[in-house]
């Protein structure tokens, strides 16, 4: 499948799901005015696989300007997985943040990349606050409403992290076939 696209369609890949997690967002914040909890809670964390997306598609490009070897099959397989997808919206802000770090020769956020590692720990549980907040779902024996699961509090962590993303992932969105012929030369100068 991904095999399959060509490069500058990848690039086109990565705006749109840059931008559809944008949307996701802004539909959130619609039900948050008129405080719908669960469900603004399942279109950030949809939201947070989306930018896991972009990132993906923008690993695979950068993977095949410099003629890397790549797993199809593995690409082909976290597209669809949310939970992996989460794993990779984490992985790619801890690199963008990390990156940033290094570039302003400070070390002021490495607490907060270190809570960002911990929070992949909690991937499966942000996958079923997901679940839960759309579906019934029987806790301790008895069945819950998604209104009696998901609070405003658990909005406004998914919510505050879907906003981080989109803000550190925004220059995915944006980076022209140029620009990133330059990170790939850089990238291929750093390996010599």
């Amino acid at each position: 499948m991904l095999e399959n696209v060509a490069k500058e369609n990848i690039l086109n890949g990565i705006r749109k799901s840059y931008d559809n997690a944008g949307e996701l967002i802004d539909e959130a914040e619609i039900l948050r005015d008129n405080q719908k909890w669960p469900r603004a809670y399942s279109l950030c964390q949809l939201a947070v696989e989306e930018f896991g997306k972009a990132h993906l598609l923008f690993q695979l490009l950068i993977d095949r300007y410099i003629d890397a070897e790549i797993d199809y099959r593995e690409i082909n397989r976290i597209f669809y997985k949310h939970q992996l997808k989460t794993s990779l919206s984490n992985e790619g802000l801890i690199a963008r943040l990390t990156m940033f770090q290094e570039f302003s020769g400070t070390d002021s956020l490495n607490n907060f990349i270190e809570n960002i590692q911990e929070s992949n720990n909690q991937v499966r549980r942000l996958d079923k606050l997901k679940n839960e907040s759309l579906y019934v779902s029987i806790i301790s024996n008895d069945f819950q409403s998604p209104n009696e699961i998901i609070s405003q509090k658990d909005f406004e962590n998914i919510y505050s992290t879907a906003l981080l993303r989109q803000l550190v992932f925004q220059f995915l969105s944006r980076i022209s076939e140029k620009e990133l012929r330059e990170v790939v030369k850089m990238l291929k100068e750093q390996e010599s």
